[in-house]
């Protein structure tokens, strides 16, 4: 499966670190993903702020306002995959059901299917109109044809 550092990293690039709110909850993000992020990772430790001051940053230092849009960035990332290429979204979708693979198929099926079809009834996947506008689309598609398959 492509890294999902891909999109990710390029939302990345154009946020802007100096914010420790932002700055700590990317680090946290990041640690979250126990290294399965290695391209983001870097992107995010050559932005000018080593991680481990970030990491030690404390959220809502700089206001909460600053907090909550790098809340909503996070978010967004975190959703990153659901908009990936088909095909990386495809082999997402299986890496899933591998971690799953003790649900028997009959419960798994409905199961994701809700799971998924909850997402497609939401107003907005994404939190940013930035994301909402590049992401959407793609993201809405992904999730219909992963429902579509499950059926």
């Amino acid at each position: 499966m492509a890294d999902r550092a891909g999109p990710a990293a390029r939302v990345l690039g154009d946020l802007v670190l100096a914010d420790h709110s932002c700055a700590s909850l990317l680090a946290t993000w990041a640690r979250a993903g126990g290294g399965q992020f290695p391209a983001w990772r870097a992107s995010f430790t050559g932005a000018g702020r080593p991680a481990g001051r970030a990491a030690r940053d404390v959220p809502g230092l700089l206001g909460y306002r600053h907090f909550l849009a790098a809340l909503a960035d996070l978010l967004d990332l975190d959703l990153s995959v659901l908009a990936a290429a088909p095909d990386d979204y495809r082999a997402y979708a299986t890496a899933v059901r591998r971690e799953y693979a003790f649900v028997p198929d009959e419960l798994y099926r409905p199961g994701r299917r809700r799971v998924l079809e909850g997402f497609l009834a939401r107003k907005g996947l994404y939190h940013t109109a930035r994301l909402r506008d590049a992401w959407e689309r793609p993201a809405r598609a992904n999730l219909a044809a992963e429902v579509a398959r499950l059926a």
